[in-house]
């Protein structure tokens, strides 16, 4: 692919794009997610394509693999666009007989169609089905939309035109428009992304990394497999943007060893990016420089991922400046895991005020954290308890020199666990 040297680029290409398949009567999207992937998906793909190829529909046709479609318990499955038509568990000879009956006769083929167990019929076309019809997708919006491999693809959907608009403005200018729009962590805590943004940015000069944790250690998470699966430029153009807006000229992706599928797309995602001149040294026609790595480990303890995580990454030291998922606590030159340390702010108020504090508290007190240590003055805010002695609700008032102190009792501790 040619090197991609302005903004302006980036509307050719999507312009073309659009145009190929402008000039198919019809697009069959074939689901490569890990789930359809492990029921022989290609073999479904293969059959395809030749029977298209075999019934004279090359030039009207389009078969294409994407991301997760989202509903691996049926898989095999495959969206024939314009209609909207879903099929479900499929096979070569399943998708032979599609070919026939629905790309060239025009017929749906009811009886491979998504069937509703709960309503006891069969539902063909998505829009109809009530697990997608009440989806608002917003990380995943491009899984099982489009070809996960393809660049140009990615670009049509207004992919890199976010990082664009971004290079157009300071970094300060990046951070506050991630503040105003209220983005948070999607991890459990909630934590400001802006707010983290910024600590980044204000951090003294020197090598900065951006990190991208994917490791998933949680149980049940597998949003981030699905976006290295069937979206990895959206990762690369969010490491891109936040690695522009703190300072950052490298940046890592730490994937688990157990993900060799999402380690191969995010691969040659990279690769992709590297060859468009999208990673790498002036770009877009900027100064900003920024190269991306994949490092891949054996999985991390949840009860400190962010630590683990970045050991493993540095080979076994701390010694690098840490943008976590949970946010930065900085304390002259050591950084530490933001959970971590919330949870020991949490226990030393506990302690030190003598009071039981409920989960909607404690959430509220770690967001006040956040906000304390990005800046220097004194602050202070009220936190809603119950006495330990009497059981009697009680309001106390916690200052951002409490924090401190308390930051100066664990953090030897928690740097010694990490």
């Amino acid at each position: 692919m040619t090197k991609i040297t302005s903004p302006q680029m980036l509307g050719g290409i999507k312009a073309a794009y659009e145009r190929r398949q402008a000039a198919y009567e019809r697009r069959v999207l074939v689901c490569g997610g890990a789930g359809c992937v492990s029921c022989h998906c290609q073999e479904v793909r293969e059959a395809l394509e030749q029977a298209v190829d075999e019934l004279g529909l090359g030039g009207r046709v389009k078969v294409m693999v994407t991301g997760c479609i989202g509903i691996c318990a049926v898989g095999p499955v495959m969206v024939v666009e314009p209609d909207g038509v879903l099929y479900t568990s499929l096979d070569p000879e399943r998708a032979a007989l599609i070919a026939r009956r629905h790309l060239l006769e025009g017929e749906i083929v009811e009886e491979y169609t998504f069937y509703d167990h709960e309503q006891k019929r069969r539902i063909p076309h998505l829009k109809d089905i009530g697990f997608f019809r009440e989806q608002v997708r917003i990380a995943l919006r491009n899984c099982g939309q489009m070809e996960y491999a393809s660049l140009e693809a990615y670009i049509a959907r207004d992919g890199y035109a976010a990082l664009a608009g971004a290079l157009a403005r300071p970094p300060a200018g990046v951070v506050e428009e991630i503040k105003r729009s209220g983005l948070r962590g999607r991890g459990g805590a909630g934590f400001p992304t802006g707010v983290k943004w910024e600590a980044g940015m204000n951090a003294p000069a020197g090598q900065k990394y951006m990190v991208c944790n994917a490791d998933e250690g949680d149980p049940g998470a597998f949003m981030d497999r699905s976006i290295l699966e069937g979206d990895p430029h959206s990762l690369i153009e969010g490491m891109l943007l936040g690695g522009y807006a703190i300072g950052a000229s490298r940046g890592y992706v730490y994937v688990r060893a157990e993900y060799p599928l999402a380690v191969e797309r995010l691969g040659d995602a990279i690769q992709q990016a590297r060859e468009a001149g999208l990673l790498g040294e002036g770009i877009l026609g900027s100064d900003f420089a920024f190269d991306l790595e994949i490092r891949i480990g054996a999985g991390i303890d949840i009860a400190k991922p962010d630590g683990h995580m970045i050991v493993d990454i540095g080979g076994g030291t701390t010694d690098i400046a840490v943008i976590s998922l949970s946010g930065i606590v900085e304390s002259t030159s050591i950084k530490i895991a933001g959970d971590q340390f919330d949870e020991a702010i949490i226990k030393y108020i506990r302690r030190k005020h003598n009071v039981l504090i409920g989960e909607r508290t404690a959430e509220e007190i770690k967001m006040q954290i956040g906000c304390v240590f990005p800046r220097p003055e004194e602050q202070s805010f009220e936190v809603k308890g119950r006495c330990l002695m009497t059981g009697l609700p009680r309001v106390f008032t916690v200052t951002s020199s409490e924090m401190i102190e308390a930051f100066e009792e664990v953090s030897t501790r928690i740097l010694e666990a990490i």
